[in-house]
């Protein structure tokens, strides 16, 4: 799935490199609206999805994604580069949530 020219203009790829993971490389922050969890919100086609996973959809597909999380291993809720996204169980991403990251 390519994904639209208006959601692309919404993304800062020059975002801070996560401090705790440098590797990671750079966050793309959604610089749209957030929601009050500090997620991003975009309307495709009717649907309201979170950037995040809508991404990592358009790159992975829906199995990948059915049933999962879309954690962020660089920790910041706004980012959604691809490279810094894992789908993984609900109860995963709440252990890596309270342990303070990946």
């Amino acid at each position: 799935m390519k994904l639209p020219d208006r959601f692309w203009s919404k993304v800062n790829k020059d975002g801070p490199v996560p401090a705790h993971a440098p590797k990671l490389g750079k966050c793309w922050i959604w610089t749209a609206h957030l929601n009050n969890q500090g997620y991003g919100q975009f309307n495709l086609n009717g649907r309201l999805w979170l950037p995040h996973r809508l991404v990592y959809f358009a790159k992975h597909g829906a199995p990948k994604i059915l049933g999962k999380d879309v954690d962020h291993l660089c920790r910041t809720p706004s980012c959604c580069n691809p490279r810094h996204l894992e789908a993984v169980t609900h109860a995963v991403n709440c252990q890596r949530g309270n342990a303070g990251g990946a």
